[in-house]
């Protein structure tokens, strides 16, 4: 009896926001008294965080007929008896393609928690799928908790520079954009004139036949994006020009997807870890990174059975665009790289200071070094360190 009272203690506070309202979800219709749309109208009224709760059959969806908008923080919760509740819209809410399925405008600090919910569209033209969650407004955290998120145009949308995004232990399926976009809808403003987040953290997720896992980010900000854990299968990109000032990838599986990580500096200084991480079947490139101002550091991962059909594609590709001061570096090392069909070049890198050591290169790239073709290219660098 004491271990079920400690237990019922530590739900109430650990999951329950002490003194919150709770709004309780008790039918799948979508408006009236007892609605979800109900419970999140009951919920912008609150001035603090409150809860939205289901009490639903197994199995239960309820479908949407037009975008829902939070105004206030909350912690939305779709558990059931068994599994999740899931929320759809059959048809595009807005005849746009910058129409969302949810809005979140709350400015307050206090946290936004999405968790055990499944959401997307019931829609077969994936080219004419919407968005899903527009939070670009919101500076606080917002919290993705074992959530699935499918059949979308961007999943979630942020754009501000104190957002702290975590996701954790969610899946992401045939999202034909990207899962997490921090980029603006003015098409006129460049990638150094908007700031997307401070902090964004992906752990133990999985990505299925998305585009784009993050894109966007910021420099001169002290932002930080941290993907670890992660598999990615069928994807287009793991991050597409992301510009931060700090990245951290660790332990993360790719399989299938066309590109891997795309870095951008803009000659301002930028530091990327990739660790520990596996790329295997990368269609053209597994890492490219253009290296003005960055300072990139790629070590015990394996690159192997990618078969580029394309002349002159790199496993991976390190490389200055435009300056070459003192601050591009490059440390490759302890890696395993492999199998980059035709002409195609193991790994190429061009930097101010390389180091490239410790590493294996098996498979059609042992021709040799320092060509095209070849398992290791080098193009220019200032200063190179090579030792295999």
């Amino acid at each position: 009896m004491k271990n079920r009272l400690l237990l019922l203690c530590l739900y109430f506070f650990c999951v329950v926001p002490i003194g919150a309202s709770t709004f309780t979800v008790t039918n799948n219709l979508d408006r009236g008294e007892g609605s979800f749309r109900w419970a999140v109208e009951q919920s912008n009224r609150e001035t603090g965080i409150s809860n939205i709760r289901f009490d639903l059959p197994s199995g239960s969806k309820i479908v949407l007929d037009t975008t829902i908008t939070f105004t206030s923080p909350f912690d939305l919760d779709g558990s059931l008896d068994d599994g999740f509740v899931t929320i759809v819209s059959e048809k595009r809410i807005a005849n746009s393609y910058e129409s969302y399925m949810f809005n979140v405008k709350s400015e307050e600090t206090d946290s936004i928690v999405f968790r055990n919910i499944k959401i997307g569209y019931d829609i077969k033209d994936r080219y004419a799928l919407p968005n899903t969650i527009n939070a670009d407004s919101v500076s606080g955290k917002i919290i993705f908790e074992n959530v699935n998120l499918f059949s979308s145009w961007f999943a979630i949308k942020v754009l501000h520079p104190e957002l702290d995004l975590e996701i954790v232990n969610c899946s992401f399926d045939s999202i034909v954009s990207s899962v997490v976009s921090g980029i603006p809808d003015d098409p006129l403003k460049q990638m150094s004139d908007y700031v997307s987040w401070k902090r964004v953290v992906v752990d133990n997720c999985l990505f299925r036949k998305c585009n784009n896992a993050v894109e966007g980010g910021a420099q001169n900000n002290h932002s930080l994006l941290e993907i670890t854990n992660c598999s990615f299968e069928s994807c287009d990109y793991l991050t597409g020009g992301v510009l931060v000032d700090s990245a951290i990838i660790k332990k993360c599986n790719t399989n299938n997807c066309k590109y891997g990580i795309e870095f951008i500096a803009e000659d301002l200084r930028a530091k990327v870890i990739v660790d520990s991480c596996n790329f295997t079947n990368c269609i053209r490139t597994a890492i490219d990174c253009v290296l003005d101002g960055l300072d990139v550091q790629i070590t015990n991962c394996s690159f192997n059975e990618s078969p580029i059909s394309h002349d002159y594609f790199q496993l991976v590709f390190l490389h200055r665009e435009y300056f070459s001061d003192e601050r591009s570096k490059v440390l490759f090392e302890n890696n395993v790289v492999g199998d980059a069909f035709g002409n195609s070049t193991g790994a190429l890198i061009e930097a101010t200071n390389a180091v490239v050591r410790n590493n294996y290169f098996y498979g059609n790239n042992d021709k040799g070094f320092l060509s095209e073709g070849y398992a290791f290219a080098d193009w220019g660098s200032d200063t190179l360190l090579l030792e295999n």
